[in-house]
């Protein structure tokens, strides 16, 4: 089953092929630190009950963990207006965080469907940001012991960033360097759009239950 309203490219990207670094180390770390396990009262107290798994895409389960995380990643931003937000508004953001989380699932199968990879090396930029990070506090044991994750769990995160972006630079390799600016925002919209539909996707609504 499909969902029936799910959000396409919320936040379309105007430049797919360009260079420069991916989400920041930090970023990362706690991301997947906050995906790894409940870490404290913050978290529990905002995100209201939700099944184990919210989510099936073409048989692959999103965990409910995945997307506290991405809901206590959110908070953060703004914690004030967050905790401001009515049922329905944050019922809403709910359901965007996870149509988003979805769509980068989406990406991820396809780009691996085309048989795309990222080898370690390519990863070199994001290791070596993440080493001067650590440099400066303690190491890069001491850091991933602080985020209570592994290099490992990072490195499969900073992949899935790199296989998105990569994919997404061949989607728009047919288009010209002036066309980009201008059509691959749409163009994006509706190829993410068609990846969705062809999708067998299972999708948890907030206020309904599983």
């Amino acid at each position: 089953m499909r969902p029936q309203s799910l959000s396409v490219a919320t936040r379309p990207r105007g430049r797919p092929v360009s260079g420069g670094a991916t989400a920041a180390p930090v970023a990362v770390l706690l991301l997947v630190a906050l995906a790894a396990g409940p870490s404290g009262q913050t978290r529990a107290s905002q995100v209201p009950d939700l099944p184990e798994t919210v989510a099936r895409v073409n048989g692959v389960a999103i965990a409910r963990g995945e997307l506290e995380a991405r809901l206590v990643q959110s908070r953060s931003m703004n914690p004030e207006r967050f905790d401001r937000m009515a049922d329905a508004e944050r019922a809403s953001a709910m359901a965007r965080t996870l149509d988003d989380m979805i769509v980068r699932e989406v990406q991820v199968q396809e780009a691996r469907r085309r048989g795309l990879i990222v080898a370690d090396g390519e990863m070199a930029a994001d290791l070596e940001a993440l080493a001067a990070m650590a440099r400066t506090r303690g190491g890069l044991d001491r850091l991933l012991a602080e985020y209570g994750i592994t290099l490992d769990q990072w490195k499969e995160e900073t992949r899935r960033n790199l296989l998105i972006r990569k994919l997404e630079r061949a989607e728009a390799a047919s288009l010209s360097a002036e066309d980009r600016d201008r059509q691959w925002p749409a163009r994006r919209r509706a190829w993410l759009r068609g990846l969705v539909e062809a999708a067998d996707i299972w999708r948890w609504t907030p206020g309904v239950a599983p």
